[in-house]
Formats: C-alpha cells, sequence, structure tokens
C-alpha cells in the first residue's frame, strides 16, 4: 500500500477503525478508547516550528508543489469532490496549474435528485463543470437509492465500519468508506485526495497547543490509499505553515483565553473570511458553502439532512426515520453509562470528540 493514514483507536493492545467498536471492547475491558493519530506525522512534524514564510502564496506554493509531486507518483489522480473550501481549493489549484485530475467523485444527498436537497453538491459542481474533458477527465456523481437504507436494519449497524469510520453516524445514507472504497475497489495504481478540516488549537495551562480531533479525520480510518491533503504526514510544512496562519488571523480579532478551542465553526464570521483569505483556500462562488450554512450543525442537525427526513417521510419511508432514532437509543442505552463517551439531546447521540497526541506550538 504506496499511502496509509495510520490513525485508530487503541483500547489496550487492541485497534479499531469504528468507535462504537471500541466502546463495546471498553465494556467488556475497562480499557478507555484512545484516539491515535498517525506516528509517521507526528514524527514529520517535529517540534512544530514556524515555517519562514507562511503568506498566503506561499502556503499555496506548498499545495502545489505536493500536488504536482503525487500526480508524478500515481497512475491516476482522484478527488473525494464534497464542494466545500477544501475540495475546491484542491481543484483550482490544479487547474491553474495544469496538474490533472482523472476524476472527482461526489456523494448526493437526495433519494429522488430534488435539486434544494442537493444544493450544496449541486453548487459544488456547477463549479467544476466548466473543467470536464479538460483539466478533469470525469465528474461521478454517486445518488443514494431507497436500497441504500437498508442499513438500517441490522440493529449494530453502527459497529460496521463499512459504514461508520471513526465517530461520524448520520441522519441520512452517506458513507465516505463505501464511496471511497466503491471508487478505488478496482484500481492499481491510483490515490483519492480528501479535503480536511480547517487546523484545531487548544490553549491549555498558558500553552497553545496543535492537535487533531477524530470528528474531522475520522472518516478515513481504515481506508488505504487516501491522502487527507491539509493533513499530508508527507507535506508537513503544509501543515505547520496553515496552523500559524490561522493562528495569526484568528489573534487578530480575538483574544486568546484559557480552555480555549479554536476551529473553523468556533470562531465568528470575520475571522473565517480572513483564515480562508491567509490560509491560501479559494472561496467557492457560494458564501452558504463558505461559510457551513447548510452542514456542519451539533448532532448533524443540519439542512441537508432535515430535508433528507422530510423526503423519506413524503415518500412513505418513516420507517427509515423512526428506525435512526431507535438506533440513537440503543447507542444510548449500551453506551451511554460509559465515561467521556457519549453525548445526547432530542434523542440524538454523538461520541465526545477525542483529540489526538497534542503538540505545543513554538511561538
Amino acid at each position: 500500500m504506496s499511502y496509509y493514514f495510520d490513525s485508530y483507536y487503541l483500547c489496550g493492545d487492541k485497534k479499531f477503525f469504528n468507535i462504537y467498536q471500541a466502546f463495546q471492547e471498553q465494556k467488556t475491558s475497562g480499557h478507555f478508547p484512545k484516539f491515535v493519530i498517525d506516528n509517521d506525522l507526528i514524527k514529520s512534524i517535529g517540534d512544530f516550528k514556524r515555517p519562514k514564510k507562511c503568506s498566503r502564496h506561499a502556503l499555496q506554493d506548498m499545495m502545489i508543489k505536493r500536488l504536482k509531486q503525487i500526480r508524478a507518483k500515481y497512475g491516476k489522480l482522484k478527488l473525494a469532490y464534497g464542494g466545500g473550501t477544501d475540495s475546491y481549493t484542491i481543484v483550482k489549484l490544479c487547474v491553474e496549474n495544469d496538474i490533472y485530475i482523472d476524476e472527482t467523485v461526489t456523494l448526493m444527498c437526495s433519494l429522488y435528485g430534488n435539486l434544494r436537497t442537493n444544493l450544496e453538491p449541486y453548487a459544488g459542481l456547477k463549479s467544476l463543470r466548466q473543467y470536464q474533458g479538460k483539466q478533469i477527465g470525469k465528474i461521478t456523481q454517486i445518488h443514494p437509492t431507497v436500497k441504500d437504507l437498508d442499513f438500517i436494519n441490522d440493529p449494530d449497524w453502527f459497529c460496521d465500519p463499512k459504514y461508520v469510520a471513526g465517530p461520524n453516524l448520520s441522519l441520512r445514507y452517506y458513507s465516505l468508506p463505501q464511496i471511497i472504497n466503491r471508487s478505488m475497489a478496482k484500481e492499481t495504481d491510483a490515490i483519492m485526495l480528501t479535503g480536511f478540516e480547517k487546523p484545531a488549537i487548544r490553549v491549555h495551562e498558558g500553552k497553545i497547543f496543535w492537535y487533531v480531533n477524530d470528528h474531522g479525520v475520522g472518516d478515513q480510518l481504515g481506508i488505504g490509499n487516501t491522502i487527507p491533503f491539509f493533513l499530508d504526514k508527507e507535506n508537513p510544512e503544509l501543515i505547520m505553515a496553515l496552523a500559524y496562519t490561522y493562528l495569526d488571523a484568528y489573534t487578530r480579532h480575538n483574544k486568546l483565553k484559557e480552555g480555549d478551542y479554536l476551529t473553523f465553526e468556533s470562531i465568528d464570521k470575520s475571522a473565517k473570511f480572513e483564515i480562508l483569505e491567509q490560509c491560501g483556500y479559494f472561496k467557492t462562488p457560494y458564501n452558504f458553502i463558505n461559510m457551513h450554512f447548510m452542514g456542519k450543525q451539533h448532532f448533524d442537525f443540519h439542512r441537508k439532512n432535515i430535508r433528507f427526513m422530510a423526503e423519506c417521510k413524503k415518500h412513505g419511508h418513516q420507517d427509515f426515520i423512526d428506525k435512526m432514532f431507535a438506533s440513537h437509543l440503543r447507542i444510548k442505552d449500551l453506551y451511554g453509562n460509559l465515561p467521556h463517551a457519549l453525548e445526547s439531546q432530542n434523542g440524538l447521540v454523538k461520541s465526545v470528540g477525542r483529540l489526538s497526541q497534542q503538540i505545543p506550538m513554538n511561538l
């Protein structure tokens, strides 16, 4: 396997790519599930020193250089394209620097091709159409079907890494492992790029730390030949430059406080725009995508999932919604008493975020 992002949950000496399997082991053995980020990534970052150059231009140069390396190394370059600023930035940099993308792969939201339910991926794909057949060979859309809802009939579906890698449940059909594995199944010399959450920074005991949260990269646990581009262990300078530039942009608008957890979701709108600009990202043509208005809500109760459930109800699939909420109650019954395991709200649950090894940032 030419590239493997080796991250997992460790319970005692047992490894898991699914947090609910890890919870089951915790019930049996008493070992707490720790989130372990790729050791090669930690080694490559080292002392986490500020790179000499952290301008938008310098950051984009780091991205372009790495994209060219990846393109030269593999016969096929694919991109899991959600249409947000991360994947859109990868496309723009490739298009503007003659880096050919063989295929983009996008999962649509609607079971019935409804435009409003599919609004976010549809808008994202609209930005790509001009490149199809030129800088991008193929634009693939995956449309969920009613049959794809059958997973809900397995009472323990949430313990299956085929559907749930890491901690991330969804209130609709969504499985990054299946999307990537289906696309890569017959490939012998291909790599799949994914975007990744913006840097995460913590203020603890007067020090500033960089970390990774399992709710971000968790969807990729256990999947081979997939590079989380903005967390690429073979491009550590970019990781560090993004973190320091992100911190600089944040502190121009806010004072750091003890106990702060700085993520793109936790900061105000003005800081978000500056972070996108300074960190080398391209804003999409749609502000509702740039600011995550359609998604990223707590417990995944956001507009895409709400519309998906409304479609299910309208077309006679209330049973899927009922079984999904029953699954959340079952998860709470099974693991709700474990320490630092679950949050719950209005009948929904999610695992408490787990932090990777935290590395002090040398200011």
